[in-house]
Protein backbone atom coordinates (compact mmCIF):
# COMPACT_ATOMS: atom_id res chain seq x y z
CA UNK A 1 0.00 0.00 0.00
CA UNK A 2 1.20 3.22 -1.04
CA UNK A 3 2.56 5.28 2.09
CA UNK A 4 0.68 8.63 1.30
CA UNK A 5 -2.87 6.91 1.68
CA UNK A 6 -1.90 6.21 5.51
CA UNK A 7 0.80 8.67 6.79
CA UNK A 8 0.09 7.46 10.36
CA UNK A 9 1.22 3.77 9.95
CA UNK A 10 4.91 4.92 8.14
CA UNK A 11 7.63 3.74 9.99
CA UNK A 12 11.20 3.09 10.10
CA UNK A 13 12.59 -0.55 10.65
CA UNK A 14 15.89 -0.72 12.29
CA UNK A 15 17.54 -4.07 13.32
CA UNK A 16 20.96 -4.13 15.65
CA UNK A 17 22.47 -7.40 16.70
CA UNK A 18 24.32 -6.79 19.83
CA UNK A 19 25.49 -8.96 22.92
CA UNK A 20 27.30 -8.18 25.99
CA UNK A 21 28.17 -12.12 25.88
CA UNK A 22 29.32 -12.13 22.36
CA UNK A 23 29.78 -15.74 20.81
CA UNK A 24 32.26 -16.65 23.61
CA UNK A 25 31.08 -19.37 25.83
CA UNK A 26 29.52 -17.96 29.61
CA UNK A 27 32.69 -17.34 31.48
CA UNK A 28 35.83 -17.21 29.08
CA UNK A 29 37.70 -14.26 28.91
CA UNK A 30 40.20 -12.99 26.98
CA UNK A 31 42.97 -10.41 26.23
CA UNK A 32 42.15 -7.54 24.14
CA UNK A 33 44.15 -5.22 24.93
CA UNK A 34 48.07 -4.56 26.66
CA UNK A 35 49.26 -1.05 27.89
CA UNK A 36 53.11 -1.25 28.84
CA UNK A 37 52.73 -4.78 29.81
CA UNK A 38 49.41 -4.36 31.45
CA UNK A 39 46.42 -6.75 29.34
CA UNK A 40 43.16 -5.37 29.66
CA UNK A 41 40.13 -8.02 29.29
CA UNK A 42 37.19 -8.88 27.60
CA UNK A 43 35.23 -9.50 30.93
CA UNK A 44 36.39 -5.74 31.97
CA UNK A 45 35.18 -4.00 28.50
CA UNK A 46 32.00 -5.94 28.74
CA UNK A 47 31.51 -4.61 32.97
CA UNK A 48 31.91 -1.15 31.25
CA UNK A 49 29.61 -0.97 28.13
CA UNK A 50 27.08 -4.02 29.05
CA UNK A 51 24.11 -1.29 30.19
CA UNK A 52 24.42 0.28 26.68
CA UNK A 53 24.66 -2.29 24.50
CA UNK A 54 21.39 -4.16 26.78
CA UNK A 55 19.37 -0.70 26.25
CA UNK A 56 20.12 -0.88 22.85
CA UNK A 57 19.49 -4.71 22.32
CA UNK A 58 16.21 -3.95 24.16
CA UNK A 59 15.25 -0.56 22.13
CA UNK A 60 15.91 -2.85 18.29
CA UNK A 61 13.49 -5.59 19.74
CA UNK A 62 11.00 -2.53 20.60
CA UNK A 63 11.89 -1.18 16.92
CA UNK A 64 11.27 -4.12 14.96
CA UNK A 65 7.74 -5.25 17.11
CA UNK A 66 6.92 -1.39 16.33
CA UNK A 67 7.33 -2.36 12.77
CA UNK A 68 5.92 -5.45 12.48
CA UNK A 69 2.76 -4.55 14.13
CA UNK A 70 2.83 -1.49 11.74
CA UNK A 71 2.61 -3.94 8.62
CA UNK A 72 0.26 -6.29 10.12
CA UNK A 73 -2.25 -3.29 10.29
CA UNK A 74 -1.13 -2.06 6.65
CA UNK A 75 -1.91 -5.81 5.53
CA UNK A 76 -5.13 -6.33 7.84
CA UNK A 77 -6.53 -3.00 5.85
CA UNK A 78 -5.54 -4.10 2.64
CA UNK A 79 -7.39 -7.49 3.07
CA UNK A 80 -10.35 -5.46 4.42
CA UNK A 81 -10.60 -3.37 1.71
CA UNK A 82 -9.94 -5.97 -1.22
CA UNK A 83 -13.27 -8.24 0.98
CA UNK A 84 -15.04 -4.81 0.35
CA UNK A 85 -14.64 -4.56 -3.14
CA UNK A 86 -12.90 -1.32 -2.48
CA UNK A 87 -8.93 0.23 -2.29
CA UNK A 88 -7.41 0.94 1.02
CA UNK A 89 -7.57 4.75 0.25
CA UNK A 90 -11.55 4.51 -0.09
CA UNK A 91 -11.97 2.14 2.12
CA UNK A 92 -10.42 4.40 5.32
CA UNK A 93 -12.08 7.58 3.49
CA UNK A 94 -15.38 5.25 4.44
CA UNK A 95 -14.25 4.32 7.73
CA UNK A 96 -12.46 6.96 9.33
CA UNK A 97 -12.26 10.26 6.97
CA UNK A 98 -16.11 10.32 7.65
CA UNK A 99 -16.50 12.05 10.89
CA UNK A 100 -18.55 14.87 12.22
CA UNK A 101 -17.87 17.57 15.02
CA UNK A 102 -20.68 20.42 15.91
CA UNK A 103 -20.80 22.79 16.50
CA UNK A 104 -22.01 22.73 20.10
CA UNK A 105 -19.04 20.74 20.41
CA UNK A 106 -16.57 23.46 19.01
CA UNK A 107 -18.11 26.02 21.11
CA UNK A 108 -17.61 24.17 24.30
CA UNK A 109 -14.16 23.25 23.20
CA UNK A 110 -13.49 26.82 22.95
CA UNK A 111 -15.06 27.78 26.28
CA UNK A 112 -12.82 25.20 28.23
CA UNK A 113 -9.59 26.10 26.39
CA UNK A 114 -9.71 30.20 25.14
CA UNK A 115 -7.28 30.75 27.52
CA UNK A 116 -4.92 28.95 25.44
CA UNK A 117 -5.21 31.26 22.35
CA UNK A 118 -4.38 34.62 23.55
CA UNK A 119 -4.61 37.28 20.96
CA UNK A 120 -6.14 34.64 18.20
CA UNK A 121 -9.95 35.44 16.87
CA UNK A 122 -12.28 33.47 17.82
CA UNK A 123 -13.14 31.98 14.68
CA UNK A 124 -9.77 31.35 14.17
CA UNK A 125 -9.36 29.59 17.02
CA UNK A 126 -12.56 27.46 16.60
CA UNK A 127 -11.26 26.58 13.23
CA UNK A 128 -7.96 25.28 14.73
CA UNK A 129 -10.12 23.53 17.40
CA UNK A 130 -12.28 21.80 15.10
CA UNK A 131 -9.34 20.83 13.49
CA UNK A 132 -7.99 18.91 16.35
CA UNK A 133 -11.04 17.48 17.22
CA UNK A 134 -11.31 15.58 14.23
CA UNK A 135 -8.04 14.29 13.87
CA UNK A 136 -8.85 13.10 17.44
CA UNK A 137 -11.87 11.09 16.25
CA UNK A 138 -10.28 9.76 13.14
CA UNK A 139 -7.40 8.57 15.03
CA UNK A 140 -9.76 6.98 17.48
CA UNK A 141 -12.03 5.53 14.67
CA UNK A 142 -9.25 4.38 13.25
CA UNK A 143 -7.76 2.53 16.39
CA UNK A 144 -11.35 0.98 16.90
CA UNK A 145 -11.30 -0.37 13.09
CA UNK A 146 -7.97 -1.81 13.74
CA UNK A 147 -8.94 -3.10 16.98
CA UNK A 148 -11.74 -4.69 15.28
CA UNK A 149 -9.97 -6.18 12.52
CA UNK A 150 -7.13 -7.54 14.53
CA UNK A 151 -10.27 -9.53 16.75
CA UNK A 152 -11.25 -11.21 13.70
CA UNK A 153 -8.36 -12.26 11.63
CA UNK A 154 -6.15 -15.24 13.05
CA UNK A 155 -2.21 -13.88 13.36
CA UNK A 156 0.77 -15.35 14.24
CA UNK A 157 3.56 -12.97 15.32
CA UNK A 158 6.72 -15.06 14.63
CA UNK A 159 8.78 -12.64 16.16
CA UNK A 160 7.26 -12.92 19.48
CA UNK A 161 6.72 -16.91 18.98
CA UNK A 162 10.95 -17.45 17.98
CA UNK A 163 12.01 -15.28 21.49
CA UNK A 164 9.54 -17.31 23.40
CA UNK A 165 10.42 -20.45 22.23
CA UNK A 166 14.00 -20.24 24.42
CA UNK A 167 11.13 -20.72 27.10
CA UNK A 168 10.61 -24.63 25.75
CA UNK A 169 14.42 -25.32 26.17
CA UNK A 170 14.42 -23.81 29.83
CA UNK A 171 11.56 -25.63 31.23
CA UNK A 172 13.64 -28.38 30.65
CA UNK A 173 16.15 -27.17 32.84
CA UNK A 174 17.17 -25.88 35.91
CA UNK A 175 15.97 -26.85 39.72
CA UNK A 176 12.27 -26.92 39.49
CA UNK A 177 9.25 -27.98 42.03
CA UNK A 178 6.34 -30.17 40.73
CA UNK A 179 5.12 -33.12 38.41
CA UNK A 180 7.88 -32.68 35.02
CA UNK A 181 4.29 -34.13 32.90
CA UNK A 182 2.78 -30.85 34.38
CA UNK A 183 -0.03 -29.17 32.05
CA UNK A 184 1.17 -25.79 33.26
CA UNK A 185 4.43 -24.44 34.01
CA UNK A 186 5.42 -21.63 35.54
CA UNK A 187 9.40 -20.28 34.82
CA UNK A 188 10.05 -17.62 37.31
CA UNK A 189 13.42 -15.23 36.42
CA UNK A 190 14.64 -14.23 40.11
CA UNK A 191 17.04 -12.05 42.28
CA UNK A 192 17.83 -13.39 45.79
CA UNK A 193 18.34 -9.64 46.91
CA UNK A 194 15.30 -8.68 45.60
CA UNK A 195 12.54 -7.85 47.81
CA UNK A 196 9.69 -8.12 45.63
CA UNK A 197 11.42 -11.99 44.30
CA UNK A 198 11.15 -12.79 48.19
CA UNK A 199 7.64 -11.28 48.53
CA UNK A 200 6.77 -13.56 45.48
CA UNK A 201 7.37 -17.07 46.83
CA UNK A 202 4.19 -16.86 49.27
CA UNK A 203 2.24 -16.93 45.99
CA UNK A 204 4.09 -19.62 44.31
CA UNK A 205 3.56 -21.69 47.36
CA UNK A 206 0.19 -21.42 47.39
CA UNK A 207 -0.30 -22.38 43.63
CA UNK A 208 1.72 -25.05 44.13
CA UNK A 209 -0.37 -26.56 46.78
CA UNK A 210 -3.33 -25.59 45.10
CA UNK A 211 -2.69 -27.44 42.22
CA UNK A 212 -0.13 -30.29 43.41
CA UNK A 213 0.63 -32.61 40.23
CA UNK A 214 -0.85 -29.93 37.49
CA UNK A 215 1.19 -27.15 37.93
CA UNK A 216 4.92 -26.89 37.79
CA UNK A 217 8.10 -23.92 38.87
CA UNK A 218 11.26 -23.74 37.05
CA UNK A 219 13.96 -21.40 38.55
CA UNK A 220 16.09 -19.37 36.63
CA UNK A 221 18.59 -16.94 37.81
CA UNK A 222 18.78 -13.52 36.81
CA UNK A 223 21.18 -11.45 39.51
CA UNK A 224 21.03 -7.73 38.73
CA UNK A 225 23.95 -5.72 38.81
CA UNK A 226 22.82 -2.89 41.17
CA UNK A 227 22.43 -5.92 44.01
CA UNK A 228 26.16 -6.68 45.23
CA UNK A 229 24.77 -9.88 46.77
CA UNK A 230 22.37 -11.26 44.18
CA UNK A 231 25.31 -13.07 41.82
CA UNK A 232 27.17 -14.34 44.98
CA UNK A 233 24.11 -15.69 46.38
CA UNK A 234 22.80 -17.23 42.79
CA UNK A 235 26.17 -19.46 42.89
CA UNK A 236 25.34 -20.19 46.25
CA UNK A 237 22.35 -21.60 45.11
CA UNK A 238 24.05 -23.05 41.72
CA UNK A 239 26.42 -25.11 43.94
CA UNK A 240 23.26 -26.71 46.58
CA UNK A 241 21.47 -27.71 43.47
CA UNK A 242 25.38 -29.15 42.21
CA UNK A 243 24.77 -31.02 45.71
CA UNK A 244 20.48 -31.78 44.86
CA UNK A 245 20.21 -29.17 47.71
CA UNK A 246 18.63 -26.35 45.56
CA UNK A 247 15.41 -25.22 47.38
CA UNK A 248 16.31 -26.03 51.07
CA UNK A 249 19.18 -23.26 50.22
CA UNK A 250 17.01 -21.19 48.02
CA UNK A 251 14.40 -20.67 50.62
CA UNK A 252 17.20 -20.21 53.43
CA UNK A 253 18.30 -17.41 51.41
CA UNK A 254 15.12 -15.93 50.86
CA UNK A 255 14.55 -15.95 54.93
CA UNK A 256 17.65 -14.65 55.63
CA UNK A 257 17.46 -10.75 56.68
CA UNK A 258 19.41 -8.11 54.99
CA UNK A 259 22.24 -7.46 53.95
CA UNK A 260 22.89 -10.59 52.07
CA UNK A 261 26.42 -11.25 53.02
CA UNK A 262 29.24 -14.16 52.45
CA UNK A 263 28.40 -15.33 55.69
CA UNK A 264 24.62 -15.79 55.16
CA UNK A 265 25.13 -17.53 52.60
CA UNK A 266 27.56 -19.87 54.55
CA UNK A 267 25.13 -20.27 57.43
CA UNK A 268 22.55 -21.55 54.56
CA UNK A 269 24.47 -23.98 53.03
CA UNK A 270 25.27 -25.37 56.43
CA UNK A 271 21.91 -25.38 57.80
CA UNK A 272 21.29 -27.24 54.73
CA UNK A 273 23.46 -29.85 54.82
CA UNK A 274 25.51 -29.33 51.92
CA UNK A 275 29.32 -30.58 52.28
CA UNK A 276 31.26 -27.33 52.83
CA UNK A 277 34.32 -28.23 50.71
CA UNK A 278 32.80 -29.19 47.79
CA UNK A 279 30.79 -25.94 48.29
CA UNK A 280 33.34 -23.74 48.81
CA UNK A 281 35.38 -25.10 46.27
CA UNK A 282 32.58 -24.27 43.90
CA UNK A 283 31.55 -21.10 45.16
CA UNK A 284 34.73 -19.82 44.06
CA UNK A 285 34.59 -22.25 40.66
CA UNK A 286 33.82 -21.38 36.58
CA UNK A 287 31.14 -23.70 36.83
CA UNK A 288 28.74 -21.94 39.11
CA UNK A 289 29.25 -18.68 37.29
CA UNK A 290 28.75 -20.30 33.68
CA UNK A 291 25.52 -21.43 35.11
CA UNK A 292 24.49 -18.33 36.42
CA UNK A 293 25.47 -16.29 33.19
CA UNK A 294 23.44 -18.94 31.01
CA UNK A 295 20.07 -18.03 32.43
CA UNK A 296 20.91 -14.25 32.66
CA UNK A 297 21.72 -14.53 28.40
CA UNK A 298 18.38 -17.13 28.55
CA UNK A 299 16.54 -13.96 30.38
CA UNK A 300 17.32 -11.25 28.13
CA UNK A 301 17.14 -13.62 24.95
CA UNK A 302 13.21 -13.50 25.95
CA UNK A 303 12.56 -9.97 27.32
CA UNK A 304 13.14 -10.13 31.06
CA UNK A 305 14.42 -6.79 32.03
CA UNK A 306 13.71 -7.01 35.80
CA UNK A 307 12.79 -9.01 38.51
CA UNK A 308 10.77 -10.61 39.16
CA UNK A 309 9.78 -12.13 35.96
CA UNK A 310 7.68 -14.79 35.56
CA UNK A 311 6.09 -16.59 32.58
CA UNK A 312 3.28 -19.16 32.40
CA UNK A 313 3.40 -21.51 29.58
CA UNK A 314 5.27 -19.35 27.58
CA UNK A 315 2.95 -15.92 28.26
CA UNK A 316 4.75 -12.97 30.23
CA UNK A 317 2.58 -12.50 33.55
CA UNK A 318 3.23 -9.15 34.40
CA UNK A 319 3.38 -9.50 38.16
CA UNK A 320 2.94 -12.58 41.51
CA UNK A 321 -0.41 -11.25 42.64
CA UNK A 322 -1.72 -12.19 38.79
CA UNK A 323 0.38 -15.62 38.71
CA UNK A 324 -2.78 -17.60 40.16
CA UNK A 325 -5.28 -16.03 37.90
CA UNK A 326 -3.45 -16.78 34.67
CA UNK A 327 -2.84 -20.52 35.85
CA UNK A 328 -6.01 -20.77 36.10
CA UNK A 329 -7.20 -19.59 33.31
CA UNK A 330 -4.44 -22.25 31.50
CA UNK A 331 -5.81 -24.92 33.90
CA UNK A 332 -10.05 -23.88 32.46
CA UNK A 333 -11.18 -22.66 35.36
CA UNK A 334 -10.81 -23.67 39.61
CA UNK A 335 -11.16 -27.53 39.09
Amino acid sequence: MPAKLLPSLSFIACSVLLSWADDRPPGADRVIATVNGEDITSAQLDAVVRTQLEDMEKRARQLRQTALNKLIDNLLLEQAARKAGTDTDGYLRRNVESVEVSSAEVDQAYVQSQKQFPGVLPAEAKYRIRRTLEDNRRAAALNSLLEGLRRQAQISNQLVDDRLAALDFAAQEGPSLGDPGASVTIIEFADFECPYCQAAQPHLKRILDRWPGRVRLVFRHFPLERHASALPAARAAVCADFQGRFWPVHDRIFAAAPPLGDAALRVAASDSGLNTTEFEMCIKGEQSLERVRKDIVLGRTVGVSGTPAFYVNRQPVASAAELESAVERMLGGNR
